[in-house]
């Protein structure tokens, strides 16, 4: 191959990676009879928010996968020119071809418009609007509407729980319009995401209220839904403790701090909400109690700190799951997101039923567990008066 038609090949390559508009590479006819590679395939995907080139080299029997940044990957482009006969690639808008025979570069139109596709995995159709305004104010988007790279985790916790809300929602039996209110909302992403998703895609009637204890969060928020012109969405300042019983159908919590999910909890209980979605987050309660009086083969297991601090998570989110159920609920527990993103990543759902249940058995367990673990009490149980 000639420098030139080499300089040019590498030239063109680097340009379309770094504008986005390369699609793939195929290198095939690989001269060497010692080996059996049959053709290397370059494609640009997207790894934690990096992108990179994707040399998947293919043999006879198998397939071997390597990933390179661009100094690199045009390192390694320009070594295998010289082993190959045939070169094309293919971009949104054209497609490059050279072989052995000729020796100049050839572009053509590419009629088919090929979108890339940089991520891992199929590219997914998110339920939120990435124009929506709050997506940029908070932070997530730019100004284009693009997800800014190092939020884009965030972006698909967010999309997530729409997805299991919208699931939940629908299968509840809900007045119009849907009175929701989040304690301890924070920031207001999720608040924000939940609204505008069942007011504006959904077309639904809400009224969504987020309780939040930082005055400059509530304003910071109140300000923002004016901006966004949402008109039922409103944020007031308060711990979810001080909160009496509200009119609420759906309840939220999440990554309320340690005995706040239960103070939450308790306030969608006694407000008779007909839903009530909590995320849990520091289990610090139950763990200062379990060592106290665990004998037998239930001690092993607190022995070691982090499967101690485990454990807690794990009776702290049963029993609440278990008073749940005593108070009429249908419970579930599920993952939230991967704990790749978060290892706070449980989500307990729970739905009010219309058959009785079985409180009496509930408590019991409840009962039964605490003394098995040595615990004297679950802070929820004192928020809804049951002990």
């Amino acid at each position: 191959m000639k420098s030139n038609t080499r300089d040019r090949i590498l030239e063109v390559f680097k340009k379309s990676f770094e504008t986005n508009n390369l699609h793939k590479v195929k290198l095939s006819g690989y001269e060497s009879p010692e080996e059996d590679l049959k053709a290397v395939i370059i494609k640009p995907v997207l790894i934690k928010d990096t992108k990179v080139l994707q040399y998947v080299h293919s043999y006879a029997t198998r397939d071997v996968t390597k990933n390179k940044e661009l100094k690199d990957g045009l390192d390694h482009l320009e070594e295998m020119l010289s082993s190959f006969n045939n070169f094309s690639m293919v971009t949104t808008e054209h497609v490059y071809q050279w072989n052995s025979k000729t020796s100049r570069l050839f572009k053509s139109a590419n009629s088919q418009a090929v979108k890339t596709n940089q991520d891992h995995d199929k590219q997914k159709k998110y339920m939120l609007d990435q124009q929506s305004p709050y997506l940029k104010e908070l932070g997530i988007t730019n100004a284009s509407g693009n997800i800014i790279g190092s939020k884009s985790h965030k972006f698909k916790q967010i999309n997530k729980y729409i997805e299991i809300m919208d699931s939940v929602l629908s299968s509840a039996d809900l007045s119009d319009p849907v009175r929701i209110h989040d304690a301890g909302s924070g920031k207001g992403y999720l608040t924000f995401a939940l609204y505008d998703y069942l007011k504006n895609t959904k077309d639904r009637k809400v009224e969504v209220t987020g309780i939040e204890l930082r005055k400059e969060l509530v304003e910071k928020c109140n300000a923002l839904a004016e901006t966004c012109k949402y008109t039922s969405l409103k944020f007031i300042e308060g711990g979810i403790a001080d909160q009496e019983a509200i009119e609420a159908e759906v309840l939220l919590a999440l990554h309320a701090c340690d005995t706040a999910t239960d103070d939450a909890i308790a306030l969608g209980i006694k407000s008779n909400a007909s839903v009530i979605v909590c995320s849990p987050c520091c289990h610090k309660q139950i763990r200062k109690q379990l060592s106290k009086g665990t004998q037998g083969s239930i001690s092993p297991l607190l022995k070691y700190g982090i499967i101690k601090e485990r454990q807690a998570e794990i009776i702290t989110d049963v029993i609440r799951s278990l008073l749940l159920e005593a108070h009429g609920y249908k419970t579930k527990v599920m993952e939230f997101i991967s704990s790749e993103h978060t290892p706070k990543n449980l989500l307990i759902v729970a739905v009010k039923s219309k058959s009785l249940q079985d409180s009496t058995n509930k408590l019991q367990e409840v009962q039964n567990i605490k003394k098995e673990f040595g615990i004297e009490y679950h802070y929820l149980e004192k928020a809804l008066k049951t002990i």
